[in-house]
């Protein structure tokens, strides 16, 4: 368990606080959760969930002010444990992957990311049963992109490379960008099984949860190159979840679970954004308050845009990966006819923000 902070009172907080106060999500009536699974198992392109104010707004305050801003002439934030610059995959991308290099702040979130009440949650949202939280951070962890920075779209790796029988089923991230606009871009991209179109675009606002199913077809990214001014980057944190033996072979490229691969990238078209997504779970609009010792209370979660969430579907349907069977043609949105180049230009930049604008207008 995590060391007690003093956060949302004048009392300190550990894990156990933490759960209290996210009672309104964990807690929900059966009725509820079934609506919530069955919304999330419909999403389209493939299963996933998005939602506000499922963590203490207080907690992912501190857990923000702990994280770094400041980005060398790299592109990587200070105090990174890793930094990658591979060009169109992955761009000014840093990663804090050692307890030692977080804050108490946030290694409490990490903490109650792997609590059994919230993989309980978390079991029951997917439908999958008997997760796994990775007991270390491979791949997961703190991640900060910089300016002109990007991940490009792929499938992720499939099994916890120290444990091959542990199948990856889940990703979460929770973001931590405050007052964070659209012209900033970095937006997670979900992406259909022939990568022809773009199903939904999210935000990566202060405190949005999102939660999706990890498949050999399940394409993300954010490929973009970030257009936040100097001084900003785009940070989240991420934790995945694994189920031990077998798993659906549909799930699987050729439907051979056991074969370990890398992450699996992808060439994109430019993704539409009309394909921005809505929070897809309700959230509570009312801030916690620190429990006392022994006796009961009840803590409402604080909606940190300050608008009440309406629920609505969110973003996933099932991908199988692969590319067009002969004879089939595939027609896009305009928008999304562009490539993404290999090598971003300051031309090739520039041409991108102008297709990006144009097509944000009304039509």
């Amino acid at each position: 368990m995590a060391a007690a902070l003093p956060l949302c009172s004048d009392q300190a907080w550990n894990v156990s606080d933490v759960l209290d106060a996210m009672a309104p999500t964990l807690s929900t009536s059966e009725h509820s959760r079934r609506a919530a699974s069955a919304s999330y198992a419909a999403a389209p392109p493939f299963p996933h969930a998005v939602a506000d104010g499922v963590f203490p707004a207080c907690l992912l305050r501190a857990v923000a002010q702990e994280l770094p801003q400041s980005i060398d002439k790299q592109g990587c934030a200070r105090g990174a444990s890793r930094c990658f610059n591979g060009g169109a995959r992955e761009l000014h991308k840093s990663q804090i992957v050692s307890e030692r290099a977080m804050g108490g702040a946030t290694r409490l979130l990490f903490a109650t990311l792997r609590a059994p009440p919230f993989v309980r949650w978390l079991e029951q949202l997917t439908g999958i049963a008997k997760l796994r939280p990775d007991p270390g951070y491979s791949g997961s962890g703190v991640h900060i992109t910089a300016p002109g920075g990007r991940l490009g779209v792929h499938a992720d790796f499939n099994h916890l490379p120290l444990k091959p029988s542990w199948h990856r089923r889940v990703n979460t991230f929770v973001y931590l960008n405050d007052e964070w606009p659209e012209a900033y871009g970095g937006h997670l991209e979900l992406w259909d099984r022939n990568l022809t179109a773009c199903a939904t675009r999210v935000l990566p606002t202060m405190g949005r949860f999102v939660a999706f199913s990890t498949t050999d077809f399940s394409f993300h990214g954010h490929p973009v190159p970030l257009a936040a001014p100097l001084g900003r980057a785009r940070r989240s944190v991420a934790l995945y979840y694994y189920t031990v033996g077998v798993r659906p072979p549909a799930e699987c490229l050729k439907g051979r679970c056991s074969s370990m691969h890398t992450t699996i990238f992808k060439s994109t078209p430019l993704c539409s954004p009309t394909a921005n997504a809505a929070p897809s779970l309700p959230s509570g609009n009312e801030a916690p308050s620190k429990r006392k010792r022994g006796k009961a209370s009840q803590h409402h979660m604080e909606n940190p845009s300050g608008k009440p969430s309406l629920p609505s579907r969110l973003s996933w349907e099932r991908i199988r990966g692969g590319r067009t069977t002969r004879g089939e043609r595939h027609l896009p949105h305009p928008c999304l006819a562009q490539k993404q180049p290999a090598v971003m230009t300051p031309k090739t930049l520039t041409r991108r923000k102008r297709v990006l604008e144009l097509c944000s207008r009304p039509m």
